[in-house]
């Protein structure tokens, strides 16, 4: 069994005798990973000021590490309209736990992001799960009929091209993002396999 990313590749093996000589065929099986495999990455807040918050975090949480990212541009849907927005984002990781949380503060005027916080609502906002296989898992929920409101794609050379989508559970009544692991492009300009 080999490995590309995180999903499985199963070859099989076929010896066949013609004429004395062994010809083996391969047959190439990806198994996809499901969503128990990925866990739930970080618990999502919209904030208004998001030092305020990670200060808030520390003072009340055993806070291993933060990592603050650089508010970036990202070419977005919201509700279906297409527009830029700009978000600061920090993620709080704690001791011996996998599941962090996710502060994002809106820079840009207009959009999702900006829409809520001004509204002032508050509390927790999603539940984040970063995986492969975007265009499956929306499809996928899609399907199952649940309202995809807000989408995004960026790419940078530190993070590399990845896709976002946020989404409504309607029968928990609950919002959750399927965030896409990172892909470098290769020499060519395709994208590159997701990181193992």
């Amino acid at each position: 069994m080999r490995h590309y990313g995180t999903d499985k590749v199963i070859y099989s093996q076929a010896r066949n005798r013609q004429a004395g000589t062994n010809i083996f065929l391969f047959q190439e099986v990806r198994v996809m990973k499901q969503l128990s495999e990925y866990g739930i990455d970080h618990i999502g807040f919209l904030v208004p000021d998001i030092d305020a918050a990670i200060e808030h975090a520390k003072e009340r949480y055993t806070v291993k590490e933060v990592f603050k990212g650089e508010p970036f541009l990202q070419k977005a849907w919201s509700h279906g309209k297409l527009h830029t927005q700009q978000c600061k984002v920090a993620l709080v990781s704690f001791e011996d736990n996998h599941t962090k949380f996710e502060f994002i503060e809106p820079v840009s005027e207009g959009g999702y992001h900006w829409d809520y916080v001004k509204s002032g609502q508050s509390g927790v906002h999603h539940i984040g799960m970063r995986i492969n296989d975007f265009d499956h898992w929306k499809e996928f929920f899609k399907v199952k009929g649940d309202e995809i409101f807000f989408k995004y794609e960026a790419e940078d050379e530190k993070l590399g091209y990845r896709r976002c989508m946020y989404a409504k559970d309607p029968f928990l009544n609950f919002a959750y993002e399927f965030r896409e692991h990172g892909r470098y492009r290769n020499a060519d300009g395709t994208l590159g396999p997701y990181p193992s």
